[in-house]
């Protein structure tokens, strides 16, 4: 039976996007999940969302937000896709917090600077964003506090989050996550542009 510390830390996790740099995700699709060594014999359970960046799961031990490793997610007796649904149940409640902001043919959404970028991971907000980009949305993740959006038909306003999101990655800003930009296809799953 599960720990009541472990029971309420994976409860309480948190969906949270990070770089990750391993040649075993290169090979798999987005979607896929995968444990990554943790380095203590125990590994971090992940869902891909490319080949560069991952949903980890968090939860706030007080100090520091913290991962929940595969052996707490197996104590509690939940499956990767469970708590990957709790960690996204957990992240939506945190969208409240967050501010849109407009401008030059983008929007930004800002908050605590530390789960921006993650909010691409929930589907309920491409829905209530949806009149805004009546071609489909564009997404730079330059870092884990940054999510900027455009139309995908605003050439001039994709070309401002490129510079933007470059910007950040010569100026090696913290907390790192993609180069590239995405856009959101027909089912939902959003993809790197070329």
């Amino acid at each position: 039976m599960a720990g009541p510390d472990n029971t309420a830390f994976v409860n309480s996790s948190i969906a949270y996007l990070k770089r990750i740099e391993s040649d075993e995700q290169a090979l798999a699709p987005a979607g896929t999940f995968l444990s990554l060594a943790a380095g203590d014999d125990d590994t971090i359970p992940v869902q891909l969302f490319s080949y560069e960046v991952a949903a980890f799961y968090v939860y706030d031990d007080g100090n520091t937000f913290t991962y929940v490793t595969d052996a707490m997610r197996e104590e509690v007796g939940l499956t990767r896709e469970q708590l990957h649904d709790i960690g996204l149940a957990n992240l939506a409640q945190r969208f409240g917090g967050m501010e849109l902001h407009q401008g030059g043919g983008m929007l930004v959404l800002t908050g605590d600077g530390n789960f921006e970028a993650s909010m691409i991971l929930l589907d309920t907000v491409w829905d209530q964003l949806a009149h805004h980009f009546p071609n489909g949305p564009i997404a730079a993740l330059p870092a884990r506090d940054v999510i900027g959006l455009c139309d995908a038909q605003d050439n001039t306003a994709v070309n401002r989050l490129r510079v933007t999101a470059q910007k950040l990655w010569d100026e090696d800003a913290d907390h790192l996550l993609a180069k590239d930009l995405y856009r959101r296809d027909a089912n939902s799953i959003w993809v790197p542009v070329q």
